[in-house]
């Protein structure tokens, strides 16, 4: 049976107005016809991530990942490979917090083709107990690698000291113990791609050079006979932060920088959320080269090498984070002070021009960067979990152009606050 049009957003900070669908199996289809002769970006979100573990299957969202490129019932990895060649397509996914993304760039007179492929795999994915070992071994290498980042190892302490219960708290990956254990469990990993692995959790979004109902008719003969399931359990609730949470770790694996991250719980992110979009320009505030934070720790006492803010979009009750690369183990303290004043100035006031001129040169870079397929499928993707109508992305931006200085410092009081915030600190050694 064919979907019914849900509705369609019209152009506004994306170049390109979206048609949402929703098939009767319940999966979500965002089409966009976008001015790009001969290219397409084809994506497919599935709304599993580590958001959707427990400790007995952390790491199986990424795993599924990797295994997804190991073939079909009726397609193993290396005819699908050789087929999407054939294609000339170029083939990325990524697995992180709430979402696995496969992403195809695809010559548009090759999409009905890739739509079969992609279609075959991700419903009917196969592999046996020695596929399951070879890419078990993949995940421990990338793994390994990653132990060699300072900044990936400040990043996981942090998570797990802001989250006691709720998944967010372990790293995309799992931690060593369980992907020593994924070989040997063949049957919990086939368990969770059975279980999460269904229309109900996939958002297709196709952006470029296409014709939305001939693909529309397509995806309704191939993942519209994708069967539901039974994939509606939620995380742990992760309890109420009632006061400060700290750890400090020394690096002793190779040369690095001291590191500081600091931050404070917020909520999670909806799209159409007023107080989502002043978070956003709080982002801004705190990273932006004309910032007072930049303009204090770099150009004048010259303590950082670098200030990232991180507001990531995560559903769930999730983390505002500043983290900073610290030039002299003995500055660790100054610059974290340094951050905390930043986040009480802000409390106390915003500068109404120059919250007007970041909040409008960050809205020039998000229209100027929507300037590919990938890019503006990316953007929809990001904005609309669940299903959300491909709407929520101009409401975000439409927020976004209206927060005031009063927003920012009724946010900065709201959530900004010593029993909301974590702070992880990397120290090195001193040189002998």
């Amino acid at each position: 049976m064919f979907a019914l049009m849900c509705g369609i957003a019209s152009a506004g900070v994306l170049p390109v107005d979206v048609q949402t669908e929703h098939l009767d199996n319940g999966l979500t289809v965002y089409l966009a016809p976008m001015d790009t002769p001969g290219v397409v970006s084809w994506q497919v979100w599935m709304d599993v991530g580590t958001r959707n573990e427990t400790s007995r299957t952390r790491g199986l969202a990424h795993l599924n990942m990797y295994l997804a490129a190991m073939g079909s019932t009726s397609m193993d990895s290396d005819e699908r490979e050789r087929q999407i060649l054939q294609t000339g397509a170029t083939d990325t996914a990524i697995s992180w917090q709430d979402q696995t993304v496969y992403s195809l760039s695809v010559p548009a007179e090759h999409l009905p083709s890739v739509i079969m492929i992609e279609a075959n795999r991700l419903m009917y994915m196969d592999y046996d107990e020695a596929d399951l070992e070879q890419v078990a071994g993949a995940v421990q290498g990338s793994f390994n690698r990653q132990q060699a980042s300072a900044e990936m190892a400040i990043s996981s302490q942090y998570q797990s000291t802001a989250y006691r219960v709720h998944p967010y708290g372990h790293t995309t990956m799992g931690y060593q113990k369980d992907i020593e254990s994924f070989d040997s469990r063949y049957t919990e990993v086939r368990a969770f791609y059975n279980t999460w692995y269904r229309p109900e959790n996939a958002r297709i979004v196709v952006v470029g050079d296409f014709d939305p109902q001939a693909i529309l008719t397509q995806l309704n003969l191939t993942f519209g006979v994708w069967e539901g399931g039974d994939s509606t359990s939620k995380p742990a609730v992760e309890p109420a932060q009632t006061e400060p949470r700290r750890t400090d770790m020394v690096w002793e694996k190779g040369p690095a920088n001291p590191q500081v991250m600091v931050g404070w719980r917020v909520p999670g992110f909806d799209a159409r959320d007023p107080d989502a979009a002043t978070i956003a320009v709080i982002e801004e505030l705190i990273a932006s080269e004309v910032g007072s934070l930049h303009q204090d720790l770099v150009l004048e006492r010259a303590l950082v090498y670098e200030i990232e803010a991180i507001n990531e979009l995560f559903v769930d009750e999730r983390h505002f984070t500043v983290r900073l690369e610290v030039k002299h183990p003995d500055d660790v303290a100054l610059v974290e002070e340094a951050v905390h004043t930043a986040i009480a100035d802000l409390a106390e006031g915003v500068d109404p021009e120059q919250l007007e001129l970041l909040r409008d040169s960050a809205l020039a870079r998000f229209r100027l960067s929507q300037d590919s397929p990938e890019a503006v499928g990316q953007t929809i993707g990001e904005y609309t979990f669940g299903g959300a109508d491909a709407s929520a992305v101009e409401a975000f931006y439409r927020n976004f152009a209206q927060v005031s200085a009063d927003d920012v410092s009724r946010v900065v009081q709201e959530h900004f606050v010593p029993e909301g915030m974590t702070v992880a600190t990397l120290r090195v050694p001193e040189e002998k």
